[in-house]
């Protein structure tokens, strides 16, 4: 987030890429090593893109992993994706029952 209110593509690039590495990456490993009964939602609060350093309502990318999931969109994990993806939920709490109830 703070990347994005400073413009800095680099440093938005490298704070994602260290979430990865740090949070997502070793819990992922860890779910895996539990067996298969496990899904995973990751996502920011909302979009900061750089261009215009501040929050906006524009769709926010999101990944999910685990249980009876399949790849939807084989895409890159970015704003601009996010956007021109077919798969838009207008409202957090229909990501939630999105990510709870699909099959």
């Amino acid at each position: 987030d703070e990347a994005g209110h400073i413009g800095n593509v680099d440093a938005k690039v490298q704070a994602i890429a260290s979430i990865d590495q740090h949070v997502v990456g070793p819990l992922l490993t860890r779910l895996r090593k539990e067996g298969d009964d496990w899904r995973i939602l990751v996502l920011p609060a909302h979009p900061t893109p750089c261009s215009i350093r501040t929050h906006t309502d524009a769709a926010v990318p999101f990944a999910i992993a685990g249980k009876r999931i399949s790849t939807v969109v084989g895409k890159t994990y970015s704003e601009k994706e996010a956007a021109g993806g077919d798969l838009h939920i207008d409202h957090g709490n229909e990501l939630m029952e999105y990510f709870l109830t699909v099959r």
